[in-house]
């Protein structure tokens, strides 16, 4: 079956095992997942290929860069955590000599949310924000701090850990 593309050229319609790259959500709760099927719903013509489970979340093959790259940048617009996103070339089309890549877009949620209080360098801090870097305010002096991601991740997961 072949149709017409956006561009006027003709294009094969893309079979059920089709994908252009992958969703690695980790640490995702039902209410990140509802998020990533409304937004499913919501383009049509986008399909999921392939969907395998991990230890702690799920990697999701899809048919689209294009949507896999706006759907990452909303993720992280809506929910605390850690956005990567990695492109490698694949193959050159053959009719147009361009690049193909495979995007790969990484999610963690984070563990934490604003108003939660951590021990971090010996001292009780509590989150205040965040973005690529966390902001963070000591709970007795109210000296204000940033870091990185990684670091109040790390942290917060510990903490979880230890029973504090």
């Amino acid at each position: 079956m072949k149709h017409k593309s956006n561009t006027g050229q003709s294009m094969q319609a893309k079979h059920p095992d089709y994908f252009e790259g992958c969703l690695q959500l980790r640490n995702p709760n039902p209410d990140l997942i509802a998020y990533v099927q409304r937004q499913l719903r919501e383009n049509p013509d986008v399909h999921i290929a392939k969907e395998i489970p991990q230890p702690d979340g799920v990697d999701l093959w899809m048919s689209s860069n294009k949507f896999l790259l706006k759907l990452g940048k909303g993720l992280a617009e809506a929910y605390n955590g850690d956005l990567k996103v990695t492109n490698r070339l694949h193959t050159k089309n053959r009719l147009t000599s361009r690049d193909v890549y495979r995007m790969t877009v990484y999610f963690k949620r984070a563990s934490f949310k604003r108003g939660d209080e951590v021990d971090l360098r010996g001292t009780r801090m509590r989150v205040l924000g965040g973005g690529k870097r966390i902001r963070l305010q000591e709970v007795q002096s109210g000296k204000k701090h940033e870091l990185t991601f990684a670091e109040v991740q790390e942290a917060f997961e510990k903490q979880q850990k230890g029973g504090l």
